[in-house]
């Protein structure tokens, strides 16, 4: 095997290029010079202040990196810097260096831990065929050893699950974050008297700016109820912060990407490449702007203006949100908004967040808030996560499992 410890890099890839030879152009409106997820399509190299942006999230990378390869490994931060900028290792290289314990087989990785923890059995959950979903149920179904998790009687903790892009449906979608179902759930979280807390778990990029809104606001209305507390996985940007902004409490990793507080809106225009292949396009229309949404055009002076005017007013609404729910004014929010991406260690710094950790640390302060005993059982939803989704993301794994099934999780 291997070891590939080199440290961090980003690169993006530009397509503007690309589409002007295709008669392709990109049209579109933005609200923040950091929002930068349409550049590649929209320019051939990358603006000052995305490059300032991922520069920021590198540095922050690079020093928990960094900071947790000495203190596990014994070494100082010198010396780790120095051995990234010689990675790759094979095995033998990397135990001669002291990053590896040992250069064994896997058989021999499980008896050491089973000499360790004194166990004689480490059970495995099974992977299944595409066609026949693992999902959260069937993992603790697995760790238990049969029968399906059972919803808790009495005090309980409720855990809401945000994973993947955020969408406005009122139907379930596979891999992604629907507004209906959630809106649905939160407001009979919020009238189950036995729910005595709420932890939100997300882990999204964001998504439809109606979708966070609604699920922002049964947050909110939640939690004038009862306490919400925001666990946030890899990533709560766009969305998926407005989204978290509405906790009373808000939990991340050092590492999770928070913020991207920015809208963008617009199409791609196909009209160059229909006249590249000679394709003539005729429009009727009774309204201004009735064939705004066409592939056919550019964006015309008034169309332009009226998403400009939507944009501002979503972005606007944006900032408010933020704002109350944090309790930060404007101005601290947009000193890092217009779409800036932030590690947590900076979102914490600038009130987006309130305290650096992982999902246990979120279930404690919700049960402390809640009134709830340490060992309190929890309800997480929905429970048809997807193996990958379920257990994805920072410390959640283990605090999950050893939420809802005491220290059973490693026999």
């Amino acid at each position: 095997g291997w070891l590939d410890l080199v440290g961090v890099a980003s690169q993006v890839l530009f397509f503007k290029s690309a589409l002007d030879k295709l008669g392709l152009e990109a049209d579109f409106v933005r609200m923040g010079k950091y929002k930068s997820a349409i550049e590649p399509l929209t320019q051939d190299t990358m603006s000052e202040p995305s490059r300032q942006a991922i520069s920021e999230l590198l540095e922050d990378f690079d020093t928990d990196l960094v900071s947790r390869v000495a203190k596990g490994r014994k070494l100082s931060e010198e010396k780790v810097r120095a051995l990234i900028d010689e990675g790759p290792f094979d095995a033998d290289r990397a135990l001669e260096l002291g990053l590896i314990d040992a250069v064994a087989f896997d058989d021999a990785a499980k008896q050491k831990f089973r000499d360790a923890t004194k166990t004689k059995v480490i059970r495995k959950v099974p992977l299944r065929p595409e066609d026949e979903k693992v999902t959260l149920g069937r993992i603790l179904e697995a760790l238990t050893g049969g029968g399906k998790p059972q919803e808790p009687s009495g005090a309980h903790l409720a855990v809401v699950n945000v994973v993947g892009e955020i969408v406005d449906s009122e139907d379930t979608v596979p891999n992604q974050a629907a507004s209906g179902p959630f809106v649905r759930h939160v407001r009979k979280l919020a009238y189950d008297d036995d729910v005595k807390a709420i932890v939100v778990r997300i882990d999204s990029p964001g998504g439809s700016a109606l979708a966070s809104d609604r699920m922002w606001h049964a947050l909110h209305y939640a939690g004038k109820r009862k306490p919400i507390v925001v666990s946030i996985g890899d990533m709560a940007a766009s969305g998926g912060y407005y989204i978290a902004s509405a906790g009373k409490e808000v939990f991340a990793e050092p590492t999770s990407i928070v913020g991207s507080i920015g809208v963008f809106g617009g199409k791609i225009s196909a009209a160059n490449l229909a006249d590249k292949v000679g394709v003539h396009v005729e429009t009727i229309r009774r309204g201004k702007n009735a064939a705004w949404s066409s592939a056919a055009s550019n964006f015309s002076d008034s169309e332009r203006a009226v998403i400009q005017r939507m944009l501002e007013r979503t972005y606007d609404r944006f900032v408010s949100r933020v704002s109350l729910s944090r309790g930060i004014s404007r101005e601290q929010v947009l000193s890092v908004a217009e779409g800036r991406v932030l590690t947590a260690t900076r979102g914490e710094r600038a009130g987006l967040v309130t305290k650096l950790g992982g999902f246990q640390a979120a279930l404690d302060a919700a049960r402390k808030l809640g009134g709830l005993d340490d060992d309190a059982p929890l309800a997480p939803w929905p429970s048809e996560l997807g193996l990958l989704d379920a257990l994805a993301g920072g410390d959640r794994d283990e605090a999950m499992l050893r939420a809802v099934l005491g220290e059973r999780g490693a026999e």
